[in-house]
């Protein structure tokens, strides 16, 4: 009896109990029940949120926009300005090859001439035609920053030039004339300011004494005043320095010709020796202002040509080059840029309001 019980015990045991398990496959089916509950909520906040970013671009889109009307206003009356042209880096006479400068550019007296007449013709085109007529203009100042000439300062100049120095200088003045004629006739004055550049010098190696005096340039603009002395609206300036300052206003201006800022090498380019340049020249003024208390010692911009390239930061313009790209800029691989002189406005209110570069190149016109 005993072996019949024990095996009767160990056989419910092998059993499974049908109430346990039903137990557990309820609380599995509870678990399961609470997480698609959790689900439930969870899409049931994402559909309203849905529902409320439906109905906000819903609203959007029914909004029927009333901007304000905006009207180009009337003129306020006439305004006084004074334009400021920028003749610069000529380099009458010097001969640029175009198949030396994988075509981007020639140069010869022809060519010169043209882009010279293109030049003036933008000095008064640019204020009347382009700006309008709201501007009451009281004169045009024409700022020469230098290398009036090409020079001989280089033997392969003196081997390459169109002609000598004596030459070019009596070649030109006739249509320099020409081109002053017409601003005296555009406008009420004329104001010439002038400096000498590096190329313009008459001896080979730079002079510090009598530097100004020692330029083909001097003597160019010396001719032209003696021209011109009969017209009392044409007026000149010819200093002994190769730095000048004129006001337009209440604008003061510096203008020298920009080689006595050496350097341009590294990737900033020319902006490295002009900014530097900038501090020496304003350290310099301002201590001599300080020493002898003279005020026509301060500036506010400076503006010069030398580098060929049309570059503007607070305080200091550089200038386009007439001439252009040339053998020499190539091989020392700068960057190309059209010819250009550079063209603004002064007015009382603001000073310098308006720049813009006078593009003076021709392919077609030029035959090149």
């Amino acid at each position: 009896m005993e072996n019949t019980e024990d095996i009767r015990a160990a056989a419910r045991a092998t059993v499974p109990d049908p109430g346990a398990k039903m137990v557990q496959k309820l609380e599995g089916a509870r678990k399961d029940r609470d997480r698609y509950r959790r689900q439930l909520g969870t899409a049931e906040t994402e559909i309203e949120d849905l529902r409320g970013k439906l109905d906000m671009v819903q609203g959007i889109h029914d909004i029927i926009p009333e901007p304000p009307v905006w009207l180009a206003p009337e003129p306020s009356g006439k305004h006084h300005g004074t334009a400021l042209f920028v003749l610069s880096d000529t380099h009458f006479d010097e001969v640029v090859k175009s198949e030396e400068v994988f075509g981007l550019n020639a140069y010869n007296r022809e060519i010169a001439e043209q882009r010279l007449q293109r030049a003036f013709e933008g000095a008064i085109s640019l204020p009347h035609h382009w700006l309008g007529s709201n501007l009451t203009y009281d004169g045009i100042v024409m700022a020469c920053a230098g290398d009036l000439i090409t020079g001989e300062i280089h033997d392969e100049l003196v081997e390459s030039n169109e002609a000598k120095p004596p030459e070019t200088i009596e070649y030109y003045l006739e249509p320099m004339i020409a081109g002053i004629r017409m601003l005296r006739e555009e406008y009420p004055n004329v104001h010439i300011v002038e400096v000498d550049g590096n190329h313009d010098r008459l001896y080979k190696k730079k002079r510090a004494k009598g530097a100004a005096r020692d330029s083909w340039s001097w003597l160019f603009w010396k001719i032209l005043e003696r021209e011109f002395r009969r017209f009392t609206t044409v007026t000149f300036q010819i200093p002994d320095s190769r730095d000048t300052i004129f006001k337009i206003y209440d604008t003061k201006i510096l203008l020298h010709h920009g080689d006595q800022f050496r350097g341009g090498s590294g990737i900033a380019g020319a902006l490295t020796p002009m900014h530097i340049g900038d501090f020496r020249k304003r350290r310099k003024h301002a201590s001599a202002k300080r020493y002898t208390g003279k005020d026509d010692l301060d500036y506010d911009v400076q503006l010069l040509g030398h580098f060929h390239h049309r570059n503007s930061f607070p305080g200091t313009i550089t200038v386009g080059c007439l001439k252009g790209y040339d053998e020499y800029a190539n091989l020392g691989n700068f960057p190309y840029e059209p010819p250009s002189q550079e063209l603004l406005i002064m007015t009382p209110e603001r000073g310098i309001t308006f720049q813009a570069p006078i593009w003076v190149q021709d392919r077609g016109a030029e035959g090149w």
